[in-house]
């Protein structure tokens, strides 16, 4: 007589509960540092794109002195002096206009006029935006009275420096950034966000390019 030989099929309980935890161990491990890897670049790319605008902007200010750009898209596109209007909000004139010798970056534009500093221009690391509207920030630093970590990122105002808006960042991204462009400061501290060339206001940065020369 012959014994019937019972063939299993599947896995058991357990061996499934062991495929689980194993896979949710290497999720745990693989998941954020390729995450880490995927943004470890994003600093340095941001940098990057800070000097190109910002280097754009100082050879427009040679050849149009003495004006600056009234925001990116003056950097791209020939001006015109019916929409087109300087840092300080006048028009450019005909002579502005004959003396203009870009593209001093590279980037298509459309012709947009006097775009403000909540205009989008371009998407650039960290999912951040560079807007379109050029910004006049004094360089008063933090005041007596500010705490460490209050923020205070550009005070707009008729003298200081000619500055790009970049943003949203959050204050590890700003501080990644920062130690690029400014060394290592106190982080998350009013001085961290008030000096140097790159400021925060906890949610936006600005770039100081140059200092600003009314016409």
């Amino acid at each position: 007589m012959k014994r019937l030989q019972i063939v299993r099929k599947g896995f058991t309980l357990v061996e499934i509960l062991v495929t689980v935890i194993v896979i949710g161990v290497l999720a745990a491990v693989v998941i954020p540092a390729i995450t880490q890897q995927s943004t470890a670049g994003d600093a340095a790319r941001l940098v990057e794109d800070l000097n190109r605008v910002g280097g754009g902007i100082e050879r427009f200010s040679v050849e149009v002195r003495p004006k600056f750009p009234g925001d990116v898209e003056d950097l791209v596109n020939v001006l015109s002096s019916t929409v087109d209007m300087s840092l300080d909000g006048v028009l450019f004139n005909s002579n502005d206009v004959s003396r203009w010798n870009g593209p001093y970056i590279e980037k298509t534009s459309p012709l947009l006029g006097a775009a403000t500093s909540s205009t989008v221009w371009t998407a650039t690391a960290y999912s951040a935006n560079i807007y379109q509207g050029l910004l006049i920030c004094n360089d008063a630093g933090p005041t007596a009275t500010q705490t460490a970590g209050e923020a205070q990122g550009c005070v707009t105002g008729t003298t200081g420096y000619v500055s790009i808006k970049v943003g949203p960042l959050t204050v590890a991204q700003f501080e990644a950034v920062n130690k690029i462009i400014d060394g290592t400061e106190v982080s998350g501290s009013s001085t961290s966000y008030a000096n140097g060339k790159f400021r925060f206001n906890g949610t936006d940065g600005f770039y100081f390019v140059a200092p600003y020369r009314a016409p």
